[in-house]
């Protein structure tokens, strides 16, 4: 990450440097650069972005996973395992309140 941030400050410098060129010389040259290099800068931010949107969509899919049902698998809920509050409430229909005192 550090990668694309020293890159972003580079392609932001060029503009800076290009525009401010333009400026002292007044020759065009230095605008399209400063143009070419902001609108190069946008579109690899847009294919970043697109692709990072993407690994999440596909990432939440691929992490779900099948559902299997704790009653068919013959095997307690991961909570259960791990003594928390939640799988007393699904033992008891959700009477219980998260926190309080577990029946025994």
């Amino acid at each position: 990450m550090i990668f694309l941030r020293v890159l972003v400050l580079a392609l932001l410098t060029g503009v800076a440097l290009s525009a401010l060129a333009w400026v002292f010389t007044r020759e065009r040259r230095y605008l399209r650069l400063a143009w070419r290099l902001l609108v190069g800068g946008l579109f690899a931010a847009l294919v970043f972005f697109a692709v990072l949107f993407v690994e999440r969509l596909t990432a939440e899919r691929v992490a779900a996973g099948p559902i299997e049902s704790p009653a068919l698998s013959g095997s307690q809920p991961e909570d259960a395992r791990r003594g928390t509050g939640v799988a007393v409430l699904r033992i008891f229909g959700g009477d219980a309140q998260p926190g309080g005192p577990v029946p025994s």
